[in-house]
């Protein structure tokens, strides 16, 4: 592998307030074979958005399209991308320097196969760039689906993904509007993709008030249940079980079904307790949706 070129891709859509800073960190990476796709998903901010990646001139590749989500936009740069390893970067986010240089090296040291997916940590950030926090999505490679669906361990713009992952899975799902990254993820797993996570934070992650995950809470809970049927669908309970027996103590998750099968009505004191002892508290429900109707 060595020196892969890898494509950032910056879908953006009205984002005329943190688009430069995403742009200025994609193009002061340390690392030498890259490139830089914004894909404008048809703004109409009266042009602002597309003033500032056009300032860049061919310091980027910047492409216009009708508005169809974050999806599509992904989808596109995707197909454009020349890279053998795809970054995805959201407008509003931005990466330290060392983003690229520090996953690659990381690949290469581990001597990876094609099929890795590379994340790493992230520090959080406000609409003012300020820290607020790190946040660490450690996590065991073979146990990838069950955290994924327990305690949602990615943040995507940490994510470094062979371009042929999509060529083999296909692109993010249009139709989801919260969901299309972690639905996408579950297809990669399915199809042998292993994912393996890099101790380092290389990401400011921002979280303000305009981001769809703070404005469609509902459209999220919804499509959350509608990721979990389809994780169910295409693993089964079994796969499951035994994910989480490895990782947490069986003794624990026994008693936590043995009181799902007691009683339903008790589920949001189930999840209560699982969380005050480390185990997300979205397991109760996901089993008396998935499994105990079955």
């Amino acid at each position: 592998m060595s020196n892969p070129k890898v494509s950032i891709v910056i879908p953006v859509y009205n984002g005329s307030n943190y688009l430069k800073e995403a742009i200025d960190s994609a193009l002061a990476q340390d690392y030498g074979n890259y490139e830089v796709i914004v894909v404008n998903d048809g703004s109409n901010d009266h042009g602002e958005t597309e003033k500032i990646a056009l300032s860049y001139g061919d310091k980027i590749r910047y492409f216009k399209k009708e508005n169809g989500g974050v999806a599509t936009a992904l989808n596109f740069a995707i197909e454009k991308a020349e890279g053998e390893y795809v970054s995805w970067l959201s407008h509003d986010d931005a990466y330290f320097s060392n983003k690229l240089s520090s996953q690659i090296a990381a690949l290469n040291a581990w001597m990876e196969s094609e099929k890795t997916i590379l994340s790493s940590d992230i520090e959080i950030i406000d609409e003012n760039s300020s820290k607020i926090g790190n946040h660490s999505y450690a996590y065991q490679s073979e146990q990838i689906a069950y955290e994924l669906l327990m305690r949602w361990v990615i943040s995507w713009c940490t994510l470094l993904i062979p371009k042929k992952a999509f060529q083999e899975v296909g692109g993010f799902d249009p139709s989801l509007k919260t969901t299309q990254d972690y639905h996408l993820w579950f297809r990669f797993i399915k199809a042998g993709y292993r994912f393996r996570h890099l101790s380092k934070i290389l990401v400011k992650s921002r979280s303000h008030p305009e981001q769809d995950s703070q404005k469609k809470i509902d459209l999220a809970m919804k499509e959350r249940r509608e990721l979990e049927k389809f994780a169910f669908s295409i693993f089964t309970p079994g796969d499951f079980a035994k994910w989480s027996l490895s990782r947490y103590n069986p003794t624990v998750l026994v008693l936590t079904m043995k009181a799902t099968l007691f009683a339903k009505r008790a589920i949001p004191t189930i999840s209560k307790w699982t969380k005050k002892i480390g185990i997300y508290d979205f397991i109760a429900p996901i089993y008396t949706r998935h499994v105990l109707k079955k």
